[in-house]
């Protein structure tokens, strides 16, 4: 029997309301050459009994024996997948309604190019309930039909210093996929483990960016990111559950590059220098530094999150005037930086100005924008935001262009 080409699997728990979107974003697309491996993890809200109705020749359902961990969930469900090129979306996810034209034609280039990671800009489906945390946004698309190959090491640090977040990076979820070859040498590294860290997204960048020299970037999107109350209401146990690397404090602390190095300095496939270099004090001052500049110091100090701050300075001996002196030098030096790079860049704004006006040139410097709010939009679902994606690329479907 032929492997499938892609593997799209969905870990679930308790995501009745927002599941069978999911699904249909899948499966109402015109295209067969995948399978749709759907895990789900003791449910208790009718989820279980739900896939296990679904009759579809792509779709194959498995049940957990015991409650598990996000990780070990995600790893089990990954161990089920035979396809060529693989991708998790989350049962609050879905993917674009081109996703399967669009992974046809990036996978093509990527193999080319001897590359096994796939990373996409990212669209956001704000489910209803989520205002009083994200406003009143419900939808959020954004897109260019151009791609990028990225060096791996250079985007690490990027995120590793507040630059760009590791949300960005290949981690084989929702916005992008990952060869099966490169799954399966993790695994032979790992024990036969593939995910080894408390946070699975940031484990899955960390692995892309230590296994993989370079990665494609789509400026389209592959799926739509979700956000549904569920994720803003995380039990007081799972928070518990999740534990980072002991020199990057506690899950609560909220930084995103922290997260990311706790799961650099953690899986197996960073190799021992790379780890020794990301625990140096200094290494880890400028890191943090890089997080508090960002920040509101004032109401920050205040926030309940302040005191993890505080216990992540004492883990790596670190004086907070010492944070103080170099978030200074780093913002001076940033400065500086923007303003070299104003002066570098004016000649190729004005080359952009005059190609983006030219009828041979004008397609590759367009963007596709949809920015819906619940004000205006109160019965928009998911289907309809990807029906209007339909209408708005249109003319690119094909991604010849690519």
């Amino acid at each position: 029997m032929n492997k499938p080409k892609y593997s799209i699997i969905i870990p679930v728990n308790n995501v009745i309301n927002y599941l069978p979107s999911t699904i249909e974003s899948i499966i109402s697309q015109n295209y067969s050459d995948y399978e749709l491996v759907i895990s789900d993890d003791s449910s208790t809200d009718g989820t279980s009994d739900y896939i296990s109705s679904l009759k579809h020749p792509n779709i194959k359902v498995f049940h957990t024996q015991n409650r598990l961990t996000v990780a070990e969930h995600f790893d089990l469900a990954l161990s089920y997948a035979t396809g060529e090129w693989r991708i998790f979306v989350g049962g609050d996810d879905g993917l674009q309604p081109y996703f399967f034209k669009l992974a046809d034609r990036l996978t093509e280039i990527a193999i080319k190019k001897n590359i096994r990671a796939i990373a996409s800009r990212r669209a956001y489906f704000f489910w209803n309930g989520c205002q009083s945390d994200y406003g009143d946004v419900a939808v959020s698309y954004s897109a260019t039909v151009k791609y990028q190959v990225k060096s791996s090491k250079k985007e690490m640090y990027r995120c590793l210093y507040s630059k760009n977040d590791y949300f960005n990076l290949p981690q084989m979820y929702t916005t992008s996929l990952f060869h099966s070859s490169l799954i399966d040498k993790v695994r032979r590294m790992q024990n036969g483990k593939f995910l080894t860290y408390g946070i699975s997204d940031a484990n899955m960048a960390a692995i892309s960016v230590t296994m993989e020299k370079k990665y494609l970037y789509s400026e389209l999107p592959l799926g739509w990111v979700g956000t549904s109350p569920k994720v803003l209401t995380r039990s007081k146990d799972f928070i518990e559950s999740i534990k980072l690397h002991y020199l990057c404090g506690n899950y609560r602390l909220g930084f995103a590059s922290m997260y990311f190095l706790g799961a650099l300095l953690t899986i197996e496939t960073s190799n021992k220098k790379l780890k020794n270099k990301l625990s140096n004090p200094k290494k880890m001052e400028k890191i943090i530094s890089s997080v508090y500049k960002n920040l509101d110091i004032n109401s920050f100090k205040t926030s309940d999150t302040y005191k993890y701050f505080l216990e992540v300075l004492k883990i790596n001996e670190i004086d907070l005037s010492k944070i103080i002196k170099k978030t200074a030098f780093i913002k001076n030096a940033e400065g500086i930086n923007k303003l070299f790079y104003q002066i570098m860049i004016f000649p190729w704004r004005c080359i952009r100005y005059m190609l983006r006006r030219m009828p041979l040139t004008e397609k590759y410097f367009k963007e596709f924008n949809l920015y819906l709010l619940w004000v205006n939009s109160a019965d928009i679902t998911m289907q309809k935001a990807s029906e209007m994606v339909l209408e708005l690329m249109k003319p690119n479907l094909n991604f010849k262009d690519l």
